[in-house]
């Protein structure tokens, strides 16, 4: 494992109309992965856009290699995968990867391995909700971060498809990535390895 610390949280809390969530803390190094579990509601989606800067928190901070994100301040050596990621509905899975790839030559070789290379020619509009999820991993596999978030990437993805995108996930953590996911899918946990830090119902 590389000690790099990619992502660490320090009583990182988040205001929710009169609900606080938090305080999460916690360490995510370069050649690890991190789980955030709990049930639906409990806050997993929040606290990772308050990870990146994305949302305003009310306590607490996070840093992502030493920097603090903010909007202005968009962390660097990052990729951030939604629950529901948006795409160019009329264009093709490839062009979709094209503008976000650090090498153009790389969108074959990502489509094949989240599963995708029969659609190449197919509009993204054509897609079920799982082969979308499919394509935002393939997205953050051709920016080659050193750092990738994913909120609920097995959503709507079936058992083979789960199996597979661990696998992906699995190679970029063995390779020197750190990954931060929030899930409620055990089987996904486990097939990462993940370290779990577990988060109570609000």
């Amino acid at each position: 494992m590389n000690d790099e610390v990619a992502l660490q949280t320090h009583d990182l809390r988040v205001l929710r109309g009169m609900r606080e969530i938090g305080p999460l803390s916690l360490v995510a190094r370069r050649g690890e992965a991190v789980a955030l579990v709990g049930p639906n509601g409990c806050g997993k989606t929040t606290l990772l856009l308050a990870m990146l800067g994305l949302i305003s928190t009310s306590g607490g901070r996070a840093e992502i290699f030493g920097q603090v994100p903010a909007p202005a301040n968009p962390p660097q050596r990052t990729a951030y995968l939604p629950d529901r990621p948006v795409f160019w509905e009329s264009s093709s899975g490839p062009a979709n990867l094209r503008p976000f790839a650090t090498d153009p030559d790389q969108v074959p070789a990502a489509l094949e391995r989240v599963g995708l290379s029969s659609t190449s020619r197919v509009p993204v509009r054509a897609y079920s909700r799982g082969m979308k999820q499919r394509l935002g991993l393939a997205r953050v596999l051709v920016a080659q971060p050193q750092l990738l978030v994913l909120d609920e990437p097995t959503i709507a993805v079936d058992d083979s498809g789960v199996g597979a995108l661990a696998d992906t996930v699995s190679e970029l953590v063995q390779r020197g990535a750190a990954v931060v996911v929030s899930t409620h899918d055990a089987q996904f946990v486990a097939r990462l390895g993940a370290r779990v830090h577990q988060l109570a119902a609000s």
